[in-house]
């Protein structure tokens, strides 16, 4: 209805009385999260929003029961923080979303589409905060998993690996020996490499950057694509 000033006067007035420990505690702070939702790009407010989704999560990770209540939160918490993927904020995002990754693994959320969804997004926010030894290793257990269970998301992970070099080279030609899509996904992403390498190469000859010329001629003798 958007009485906005009501809603927020009755979460005052339940947090003010020590009730039962009730999924309606989880229900307040989920409310109380959509009150706080930022309005602005500020690091504070968005911290503000994401303690009241995560004390939600905390609270219902501890009794099977409440578990849809870490599914509800996980969604919630994705609708707001979508405005801040984009350059500069992407970390913002790492440390509450890797922890609700890991709430929703501990508590086998059944829509593993959704896991996996959020498993591709964290990678994203990983290298886009030039976090790459952190998205190697989140690979390593992320893969794995969308491989097994959302085979239709595999391919794009496998790209991302290919493009950013997450995997050793041969973990990933031997990966896919066993699929013609991934075969081509390799030699189009080692293709993308080797053009970006030729045009920072010529850039940095032409700025007379020798050493990062000699370093791209370097990485490109070292891609088996012709």
């Amino acid at each position: 209805m958007g009485r906005l000033e009501m809603s927020d006067d009755c979460i005052q007035m339940y947090f003010k009385v020590k009730g039962p420990l009730t999924q309606f505690l989880g229900r307040a702070h989920l409310c109380r999260a959509q009150l706080y939702a930022p309005q602005c790009e500020t690091n504070e407010e968005f911290e503000n929003c994401v303690t009241q989704y995560m004390k939600a999560i905390n609270f219902a990770k501890g009794e099977p029961r409440y578990y849809f209540l870490v599914y509800n939160a996980s969604v919630l918490y994705w609708q707001m923080v979508r405005p801040f993927l984009k350059p500069g904020y992407h970390h913002l995002v790492i440390p509450s979303l890797s922890q609700i990754i890991n709430v929703l693994n501990q508590t086998e959320e059944e829509d593993k589409a959704w896991r996996a969804e959020l498993m591709l997004e964290l990678l994203e926010c990983y290298l886009q905060a030039g976090r790459k030894e952190e998205a190697a290793k989140f690979c390593s257990t992320a893969a794995p998993f969308v491989k097994a269970h959302v085979p239709q998301k595999y391919q794009q992970m496998f790209s991302v690996m290919v493009r950013h070099e997450l995997m050793d080279d041969l973990q990933l030609r031997e990966e896919k020996k066993h699929s013609i899509s991934l075969t081509v996904s390799y030699h189009i992403n080692m293709l993308k490499a080797m053009l970006l390498l030729f045009e920072l190469a010529r850039l940095s000859l032409t700025l007379k950057c020798e050493g990062v010329a000699y370093d791209c001629l370097s990485d490109l003798k070292k891609i088996g694509t012709k």
